[in-house]
């Protein structure tokens, strides 16, 4: 059985289009069948409101981080992950 339950406004404001990934500093990502140090666009499947990456470091000791970019309906936002040398 399956039950369909309609969108609300408020709900269609969450949907996710794509996440844009910089240079990374010492850091992979994977997301979805797509992995490497950055400079990539990650397209979200439709009626995506939620989406998990994975950042890890290429050299143990060193610093990491990872620009990117969340496009939804609404428009842009940028952010940055990764750690310090001992966070992975």
């Amino acid at each position: 059985m399956t039950t369909y339950f309609p969108m609300t406004f408020a709900e269609l404001h969450r949907r996710l289009r794509e996440l844009r990934f910089g240079t990374s500093t010492n850091g992979t990502i994977q997301i979805g069948a797509q992995s490497g140090t950055g400079n990539f666009t990650y397209t979200v499947p439709p009626r995506t409101g939620q989406v998990t990456f994975y950042v890890g470091r290429q050299t143990a000791g060193v610093a990491t981080s990872v620009p990117f970019m969340v496009v939804d309906v609404c428009g842009d936002w940028q952010s940055t992950v990764g750690g310090g040398p001992g966070a992975f």
